[in-house]
């Protein structure tokens, strides 16, 4: 956990920050009314917030400040606190929701807060926030609405920013062979992955993970591709499919290929990462954390990087990126709920949310009309490309339905069903068809535990 007072009082004096600062128009204007902001009285409200930490430091320097401005401007006195997304920041969450002790403003995914919802534990007023801030300045992004939607269709959450899953391609080792990449379908990837894969070399075509890590940017999109998925509209289970094996056949085909390194059968979270930083694969679907690292630590390798949603795999299909939603929301009990909802929409507002998603390096991405237009990603040409050619097809982890828990356990990142799911053809010798049968007979007995 960052306490942030330190940071407060030390970040908008020091040098490096003018400097950190002075890569747009944005960050000037940031700190220069960070730098005079009035003083809060000692009686003013009080908001408790919660903000996730994230992995890329500029975004966990900036988000504080930020807060703390916009606390000055109302008259607020914040007490903010950067909450890791690990077993210790889980745990202190979890604590918090069981006791009742939920600070004012809590920032989550869209997964983790639906949850919330449906145990009563989130205030309405996120829906008013939502409403009101739809008929200013453009409104939300068309596609926004879903990730923030309920089983019941009630908004739950106000939209904070997206974090799409992005394919990464080494543009110079595929210009090299002559291959044209982004490639616009499946058989068109497969072809590109296995023309460039030489593990004698040490490059393989493709980094697929196999373990729980990052199934929800894989396996949950795949069937998307071959215009299915693993829920319907309503929230009704849809797994054993001839589509869902047609798309669980295509993952497969990776390994059964030799085109994924064999250690991927291990990999955790950073796995396929690493595997691109270091030249061992050729493509990577990670999200933006992995562009960050290389604009941060490869540069290099980040000036010959393209990038894109997965390609449509089926003539009448579309391209698909699984999309991790964050929102800001209310605790039910807060004692200062308007408050808390005028100070989220103030979070929001272009001038303090543009810098930071700056900040961000490409690892966050706009929810509103008007935050695509800022300075970062107009003149920056690869976050540009992302707003335009990856976010129109972000589409959250639940897509076509609604949120909910039960599919949350299904497919979530640290669910072992994916696993199982594929150690069974891989390992076990188990055939597809066995093996897509017996994930959904653990997604029936999901069912019975929601419905019980």
């Amino acid at each position: 956990m960052i306490k942030t007072n330190y940071l407060y009082d030390s970040l908008v004096s020091r040098r490096s920050m003018l400097t950190w600062a002075g890569r747009s128009a944005a960050f000037a204007a940031f700190l220069s009314a960070a730098r005079s902001l009035p003083a809060v009285a000692a009686n003013a409200p009080t908001l408790r917030i919660w903000m996730g930490e994230d992995y890329v430091p500029a975004w966990n320097a900036y988000l504080p400040v930020m807060i703390k401005k916009v606390a000055a401007e109302l008259g607020v006195n914040a007490q903010v606190e950067l909450t890791p997304d690990n077993d210790t920041g889980r745990a202190r969450r979890q604590t918090a929701l069981e006791s009742d002790t939920l600070p004012d403003i809590i920032h989550g995914t869209t997964a983790d807060m639906a949850k919330y919802y449906d145990l009563g534990k989130l205030h309405p007023i996120a829906a008013e926030v939502f409403e009101r801030m739809q008929a200013t300045n453009g409104g939300w992004l068309d596609n926004i609405k879903p990730f923030v939607t309920a089983s019941d269709g009630k908004v739950y959450g106000v939209p904070f920013f997206t974090r799409p899953w992005l394919v990464h391609y080494r543009q110079d080792i595929f210009d090299k062979a002559g291959i044209k990449i982004p490639p616009a379908t499946m058989d068109d990837f497969k072809a590109a992955a296995k023309e460039v894969n030489n593990p004698g070399d040490g490059l393989f075509g493709v980094g697929m993970p196999y373990n729980q890590a990052d199934m929800d940017g894989h396996m949950v999109a795949f069937p998307w591709l071959y215009n299915s998925s693993w829920q319907d509209e309503h929230g009704n289970l849809t797994v054993d499919t001839a589509a869902n094996l047609e798309a669980l056949k295509s993952y497969l085909w990776f390994f059964q290929q030799g085109l994924t390194p064999q250690d991927s059968l291990n990999w955790g979270g950073s796995g396929n990462n690493n595997a691109y930083l270091t030249g061992l694969a050729a493509i990577v679907n990670n999200t933006g954390s992995l562009f960050a690292a290389l604009q941060r630590d490869r540069p290099d390798l980040a000036e010959v990087t393209a990038l894109g949603p997965w390609p449509q795999a089926l003539p009448d299909g579309k391209p698909a990126a699984t999309t991790i939603g964050f929102c800001l929301n209310v605790a039910h009990n807060s004692a200062n709920a308007e408050l808390a909802g005028r100070f989220i929409e103030r979070m929001l507002a272009v001038e303090n949310m543009g810098p930071l998603l700056e900040a961000g390096s490409g690892q966050a991405m706009p929810v509103r009309t008007e935050l695509t237009q800022i300075e970062y990603f107009q003149k920056d040409p690869i976050v540009g490309r992302i707003v335009r050619d990856v976010v129109p097809y972000s589409r959250p982890l639940t897509y076509p339905g609604p949120n909910n828990a039960k599919f949350g356990d299904l497919v979530s990142n640290n669910s072992p069903y994916f696993k199982d799911l594929l150690h069974r053809v891989l390992v076990d010798g188990v055939s597809p068809e066995e093996s897509l049968k017996q994930f959904a007979a653990a997604g029936a007995e999901l069912q019975k535990k929601y419905d019980n």
